[in-house]
């Protein structure tokens, strides 16, 4: 294994172990705000915001919905990124088939140049953590273009008659 392969390897296993505890966090994410919004409906006292003033079911109801609706945006990155890291780890096998995994590295990144923007535009204590997710996908592209590289450099089996 040469290392365009071995860094597409390594990168996409780490983006699988990263997507299964996106993916758990975002199951429990979604129970917990169904949790939530149920258990509003006997919650009792209110809650004043801005001049507003709304009642705890209303207020644990659309906590719930907030909650459910943030685990299943991690649902869905983390299913994203497992496919990914699938996609990454049959490519490294220098099979020659690493189109696939091209076109979703350009659209990891693409995902994350977005989400650092977005952090960017919401506060700074979100720049380090865009930083971070911004890693991953560089990574894999860099690990798919060495690979392809390399496969395209080798030369050409034999062929038998």
């Amino acid at each position: 294994m040469k290392q365009g392969s071995t860094l597409l390897k390594v990168v996409s296993i780490i983006m699988i172990v990263f997507a299964g505890l996106a993916i758990i966090a975002g199951i429990l994410f979604l129970a917990g705000g169904g949790i939530a919004a149920t258990s509003g409906a006997t919650t009792t006292g209110t809650l004043d915001i801005n001049g507003t003033t709304y009642t705890g079911a209303e207020a644990a109801i659309g906590s719930g919905i907030i909650v459910g609706m943030l685990g299943g945006l991690m649902l869905f990155s983390g299913i994203v990124d497992l496919i990914i890291g699938i996609v990454g780890v049959k490519a490294s096998g220098e099979n020659g088939k690493y189109t696939a995994a091209f076109v979703l590295g350009i659209i990891g990144v693409i995902c994350a140049a977005i989400s650092l923007i977005f952090g960017v535009a919401n506060g700074a204590n979100t720049i380090a953590s865009g930083l971070v997710g911004l890693v991953l996908p560089v990574l894999y592209l860099v690990g798919v273009m060495q690979t392809r590289k390399q496969l395209e450099e080798q030369p050409a089996a034999p062929q038998q008659f």
